[in-house]
């Protein structure tokens, strides 16, 4: 299973990763996702606190494909990883 590194200053982060546990479903393991340091936190606050000027001028396009190069480069579909439980159930009681 992929995972899912954080963001932080143009770079993916990340290598000790945690198991996000379906609650519904708790034989089902959602997907690994990086476990942030003190420091890593700190260091994703300097870096939203030094983008925001630039980012909050950007118009909703600009963002939108900078969103979609993000979800491109993650190697994987978010929206499977995370709804996949809910998805399932969806369909079986519709």
């Amino acid at each position: 299973m992929t995972v899912h590194q954080n963001l932080i200053a143009g770079e993916w982060t990340g290598t000790n990763a945690a198991e996000n546990i379906n609650p519904s479903d708790t034989n089902e393991v959602v997907g690994l996702y990086a476990q942030a340091s003190a420091e890593d936190a700190k260091a994703a606050i300097a870096a939203a606190k030094a983008a925001f000027p630039a980012w909050s001028r950007s118009g909703i396009w600009e963002l939108l494909f900078f969103m979609q190069g993000i979800h491109s480069n993650q190697k994987s579909d978010w929206r499977g990883s995370c709804c996949s439980g809910f998805e399932r159930r969806r369909r079986v009681h519709s």
